[in-house]
């Protein structure tokens, strides 16, 4: 099995460069078989020069690697970036630690990062030993590696919405070994520009041989384990089978298809919410009118009662008249000055 290669091929004016497995492990990393040997430094050396001979107007880099070594990552980062062409990155698969680090050579908008993938930022780790002095080096020497780390991402971040700070806290999550995370929330720490449809596998890693932190679900997410056996039962094929082309194509079409239909119930979701909530505001609409009705009804009831009200007291309070006698007729009736003339002047004739 082949732990670490650096494949370049040109198609016309774009040239492809396959970074597959663990960066840049040193000679005295060996195995049993020769053929199982990783990338040894005057291979990786030689691949930065062919890197650099590149006439290509575009590069495109696949990615699947769970990091390796510092030195041989920023060295190809700057190789990248010192190229002419304009650089495309993409990360499958797991990809982690120092190969985050050429990951972020692209083009502005151009880190993409395969729908299911997981990527892992962390601290920089390494071994020393000696006296408390040169402890405190070692301690130094990590703490500044770290802060160009972070430096590197914060500068390539399209946003410039999260600083070298904000990158550090991320690193030292777990730790400082990191956590991994999906494609979607690499986006929102800006670390990914965008997320696209992933068909490259192209070899297994142990990750325990590394030392990077165990894949952690969260409460709502399968474990890893789980998730890879259900991904084996999508492929219908056996665990031991070889992963191919077709059968990756064939997954993503069905994913595709899986996808166009939650698109497709998603709208129905919201015409049907759009429609209940245009209902409700007619509802309320009329309710309003109701209770505008109502009120009216009510005025002209109170004006009836109070009407008929009145017309009652009307009819009980009935004016009576008394009987009057009427004079005799012919007979005058005096006021009492006239009846005392009158009297005087009977007295005068007399």
């Amino acid at each position: 099995m082949n732990l670490g290669t650096i494949n370049i091929s040109n198609k016309a004016d774009t040239a492809i460069i396959d970074i597959d497995g663990i960066i840049g492990v040193p000679e005295w990393w060996q195995f049993e078989n020769p053929e199982d040997k990783v990338s040894t430094y005057d291979t990786f050396k030689s691949k930065l020069n062919e890197i650099k001979a590149l006439k290509a107007s575009n590069i495109h880099v696949n990615i699947q690697s769970p990091g390796g070594f510092l030195d041989h990552a920023f060295a190809i980062y700057e190789t990248l970036k010192s190229t002419n062409a304009k650089i495309s990155t993409k990360a499958y698969g797991f990809t982690a630690s120092a190969a985050t680090i050429i990951h972020q050579a692209a083009e502005p908008g151009e880190r993409q990062m395969a729908e299911h993938s997981l990527y892992l930022i962390h601290r920089c780790s390494g071994m020393a030993e000696g006296n408390i002095h040169q402890m405190t080096e070692a301690f130094k020497s990590f703490e500044k590696v770290d802060i160009q780390i972070a430096e590197l991402y914060a500068s390539q971040s399209k946003t410039k919405k999260m600083t070298t700070d904000d990158y550090m806290a991320v690193m030292d999550r777990e730790n400082g070994n990191g956590e991994w995370i999906s494609a979607d929330e690499a986006i929102e720490l800006d670390l990914v520009d965008k997320k696209v449809s992933g068909s490259k596998i192209t070899n297994m890693i142990d990750f325990k041989a590394l030392n990077l932190p165990e894949y952690k679900p969260t409460k709502n997410e399968m474990k890893i384990k789980e998730s890879w056996n259900q991904f084996i039962n999508l492929l219908k094929v056996g665990k031991d089978t070889e992963i191919t082309e077709n059968h990756l194509e064939s997954l993503n079409s069905e994913l595709t298809n899986k996808a166009t239909e939650v698109t497709t119930l998603t709208a129905q979701v919201s015409e049907k919410e759009t429609k209940i909530t245009e209902l409700t505001n007619t509802v309320a609409a009329k309710d309003v009118t109701i209770g505008e009705k109502e009120t009216k009804i009510t005025e002209l009831t109170n004006q009836l009662t109070t009407v008929t009200s009145e017309r009652d007291q009307l009819k009980a309070n009935k004016t009576e008249t008394k009987d009057v006698e009427d004079p005799p007729q012919g007979e005058q009736v005096l006021t009492g000055n006239a009846a005392a003339y009158n009297k005087d002047m009977e007295n005068f004739k007399d």
